[in-house]
């Protein structure tokens, strides 16, 4: 992640236009974890990021908060984001990869108004196409 946002900045610098680009960020705790909090918000200051969403999943005792639930959230950008050609790069646990898949399977169906079928044939397609990309452990 860090590294696409620093090549982002480096063409920003010379002189690229930069698509609009969401970063959905998922920690334990602010307090523990967001260790390129300082990074990311300067990402963002610079405009190479436009959006940020931090989900934690352990701030509060009493509530989890995690990517998926975030970019359910933010369907109708994330929709908008894909129908533009947006490329989507998931990094994480197995697990968390098939909640993050689900999140995206109900946005493309709720925002692109697909059908549950058409909706996971469009996230293969864009798997198959590299613009749905995880990266993956466990």
């Amino acid at each position: 992640m860090r590294a696409f946002l620093w090549e982002r900045l480096a063409l920003q610098r010379a002189g690229v236009s930069l698509a609009e680009a969401a970063l959905f960020n998922g920690i334990r705790s602010s307090n523990l974890d967001y260790i390129y909090r300082d990074e990311i918000g300067r990402f963002a200051a610079e405009g190479v990021l436009n959006h940020v969403h931090v989900a934690t999943s352990r701030e509060r005792p009493d509530a989890r908060d995690y990517v998926q639930d975030r970019i359910r959230a933010q369907g109708a950008l994330v929709w908008r984001l894909l129908a533009a050609g947006g490329y989507v790069y998931v990094c994480g646990s197995q697990p968390m990869r098939d909640a993050v898949r689900a999140a995206f399977a109900d946005v493309a169906s709720d925002h692109g108004a697909l059908s549950r079928e058409r909706a996971a044939a469009y996230l293969d397609q864009l798997e198959t196409t590299a613009r749905y990309r995880p990266d993956l452990w466990g």
